[in-house]
């Protein structure tokens, strides 16, 4: 009877020992800090202080330039462009880039202008805008636009403000149902229809100096007629050397060996 008893109590002191042992600190979740979003997001809206209607099927186009470097050629590396279709201003804009473009040690700056129908250059921002590329998201409020008149059009954005259909190849029309075209896109990319083939390349611009890289060209077979339009084609942009464009909104590509490429708004 004895020896029960002192077994009871061995038991209810290893019952007590477990029930005393400290309970160990429950994990706490921490949470991981937020990740940067992988866009950056530039809004804001533009205006002009005239009291002048915009004409039907004005353009208005916004930029995220990097200006890091002063009096050189900006590079152009998101837009947003906002097809007006009667509008008037204030027009919001929303221009979004990824951040993998940007660096710390770099300038951005947002730019906005309005093309007419005839891609004359109407109203653009006079001033830098400057943007911070590690804010999470960047609101400018209203930006007011000038009035541009006569030769302080910008060259870059008259180019850019949509294509061009070539109607002349050295002065001579282009056939009708014949269809050339050129595209001078965001970061220099240059694109378009040789008119058999596509193509890709590159261009340059300074002032009214114009070169052009085409780089790349789809393989389709061609009619004689078409092939021989696109071989003087592409003969004539590679040795482009500068530009000049009329009131009236045509392009003339003029080569080193003063050959032409003329192109108009269709």
């Amino acid at each position: 009877m004895l020896r029960y008893w002192k077994l009871g109590i061995c038991l209810g002191l290893l019952c007590l020992q477990a029930s005393c042992k400290p309970v160990g600190t429950p994990k706490v979740a921490v949470p991981e800090p937020p990740q940067t979003t992988a866009m950056l997001e530039v809004t804001g809206q533009i205006t002009y202080r005239e009291r002048i209607a915009l004409p039907p099927q004005s353009v208005a186009v916004v930029t995220l330039r990097d200006v890091t470097v002063a009096d050189a050629p900006s590079t152009v590396l998101a837009e947003q462009r906002l097809d007006l279709a009667g509008r008037q201003v204030p027009v919001d804009f929303r221009v979004t880039v990824d951040r993998s473009k940007l660096q710390s040690q770099r300038k951005y700056s947002i730019r906005a202008s309005i093309v007419g129908p005839d891609q004359r250059l109407l109203w653009t921002t006079p001033d830098a805008h400057l943007i911070n590329p590690a804010a999470p998201s960047v609101a400018l409020g209203t930006l007011t636009m000038n009035r541009v008149t006569g030769e302080a059009a910008d060259p870059e954005e008259r180019l850019r403000a949509g294509e061009w259909t070539v109607v002349k190849l050295n002065g001579v029309d282009v056939p009708a149902g014949a269809r050339g075209t050129l595209n001078f896109g965001t970061s220099a990319v240059l694109s378009g229809r040789s008119f058999c083939n596509s193509y890709t390349g590159t261009y340059a611009l300074s002032g009214g100096s114009l070169s052009l890289s085409p780089k790349a060209a789809t393989l389709m077979a061609c009619p004689p007629d078409v092939s021989n339009l696109e071989k003087l084609f592409m003969e004539l942009i590679r040795e482009v050397q500068r530009f000049e464009m009329s009131e009236g909104g045509t392009l003339t590509l003029h080569t080193s060996d003063l050959r032409t490429i003329t192109a108009s708004r269709l």
